[in-house]
């Protein structure tokens, strides 16, 4: 296949129509745009397309009966997406060095011949930084892992990370529950001394009970005394008459 500029022009693009013709490159492609030309049978792709999309759209149908034509504007389609397909950054989720790469081929070198590989492309490193944080919090992680400068991650660090938080969590588990057996043991003794607290109470109101009953014997005994020390008195008083 020709890829002279000259070539290009006078077989794979379809012709410019009018001054305003804009020169829209695609890899080592160069096709005309003309905003004016819109086929009737595209017309129902409405006005939100983009140009080179548009552009692509018009070579295809004018050269739907060019086998030749439509080849070479099917070439074109395949650079456009294959430049409009590339990631910016790569994340690794399980390889050789799990981490945030720029570069296809840094990130190759991390995965090639790795068993049970997860990787994935992403356009922004906010997309990518994400991802690998929701990844590392899901595989029993916590937020100090995610704390970085840079954008790559030892494997062995996260690994030592995770580990150790795993023991900070079983230590936090084991304390949780020895509270809880304290928190049962304290309900079980407030419970014990509720009742303790209510045989108390019925102690002391007998203990009452029988405080007034004392006192009012001591009344009976007193008056019963006094009768008797009256009587005394009267008998003695007839004696000496």
């Amino acid at each position: 296949m020709a890829r002279s500029s000259k070539n290009v022009q006078r077989s794979f693009i379809f012709p410019a129509s009018s001054d305003s013709t804009e020169k829209l490159s695609i890899g080592s492609y160069t096709i005309n745009y003309s905003p004016g030309v819109h086929f009737q049978s595209l017309k129902i792709l409405k006005d939100n397309i983009t140009k080179p999309r548009q552009a692509l759209l018009n070579n295809i149908w004018f050269f739907r009966n060019d086998n030749k034509g439509f080849l070479n504007s099917l070439n074109i389609i395949s650079q456009y997406f294959v430049e409009n397909n590339k990631f910016f950054y790569y994340v690794v989720y399980k390889g050789i060095k799990i981490g945030i790469y720029s570069t296809w081929q840094e990130t190759s070198s991390y995965i090639e011949d790795f068993p049970s590989l997860i990787f994935k492309g992403f356009y922004s490193l906010e997309e990518a930084n994400m991802s690998l944080r929701l990844f590392l919090q899901n595989q029993d992680s916590f937020e100090a892992i995610l704390e970085f400068n840079g954008i790559t991650y030892d494997r062995n660090q996260v690994q030592s990370f995770m580990n150790h938080f795993k023991r900070i969590n079983e230590t936090k588990n084991k304390i949780y529950e020895e509270l809880e057996s304290c928190k049962a043991t304290m309900n079980e003794l407030l419970e014990k001394l509720q009742t303790e607290n209510e045989v108390l109470k019925q102690k002391l109101e007998e203990a009452e009970q029988l405080t007034d009953q004392l006192q009012k014997l001591d009344i009976v005994d007193k008056k019963q005394k006094g009768v008797q020390n009256m009587k005394s008195k009267r008998i003695i008083m007839n004696t000496r008459w």
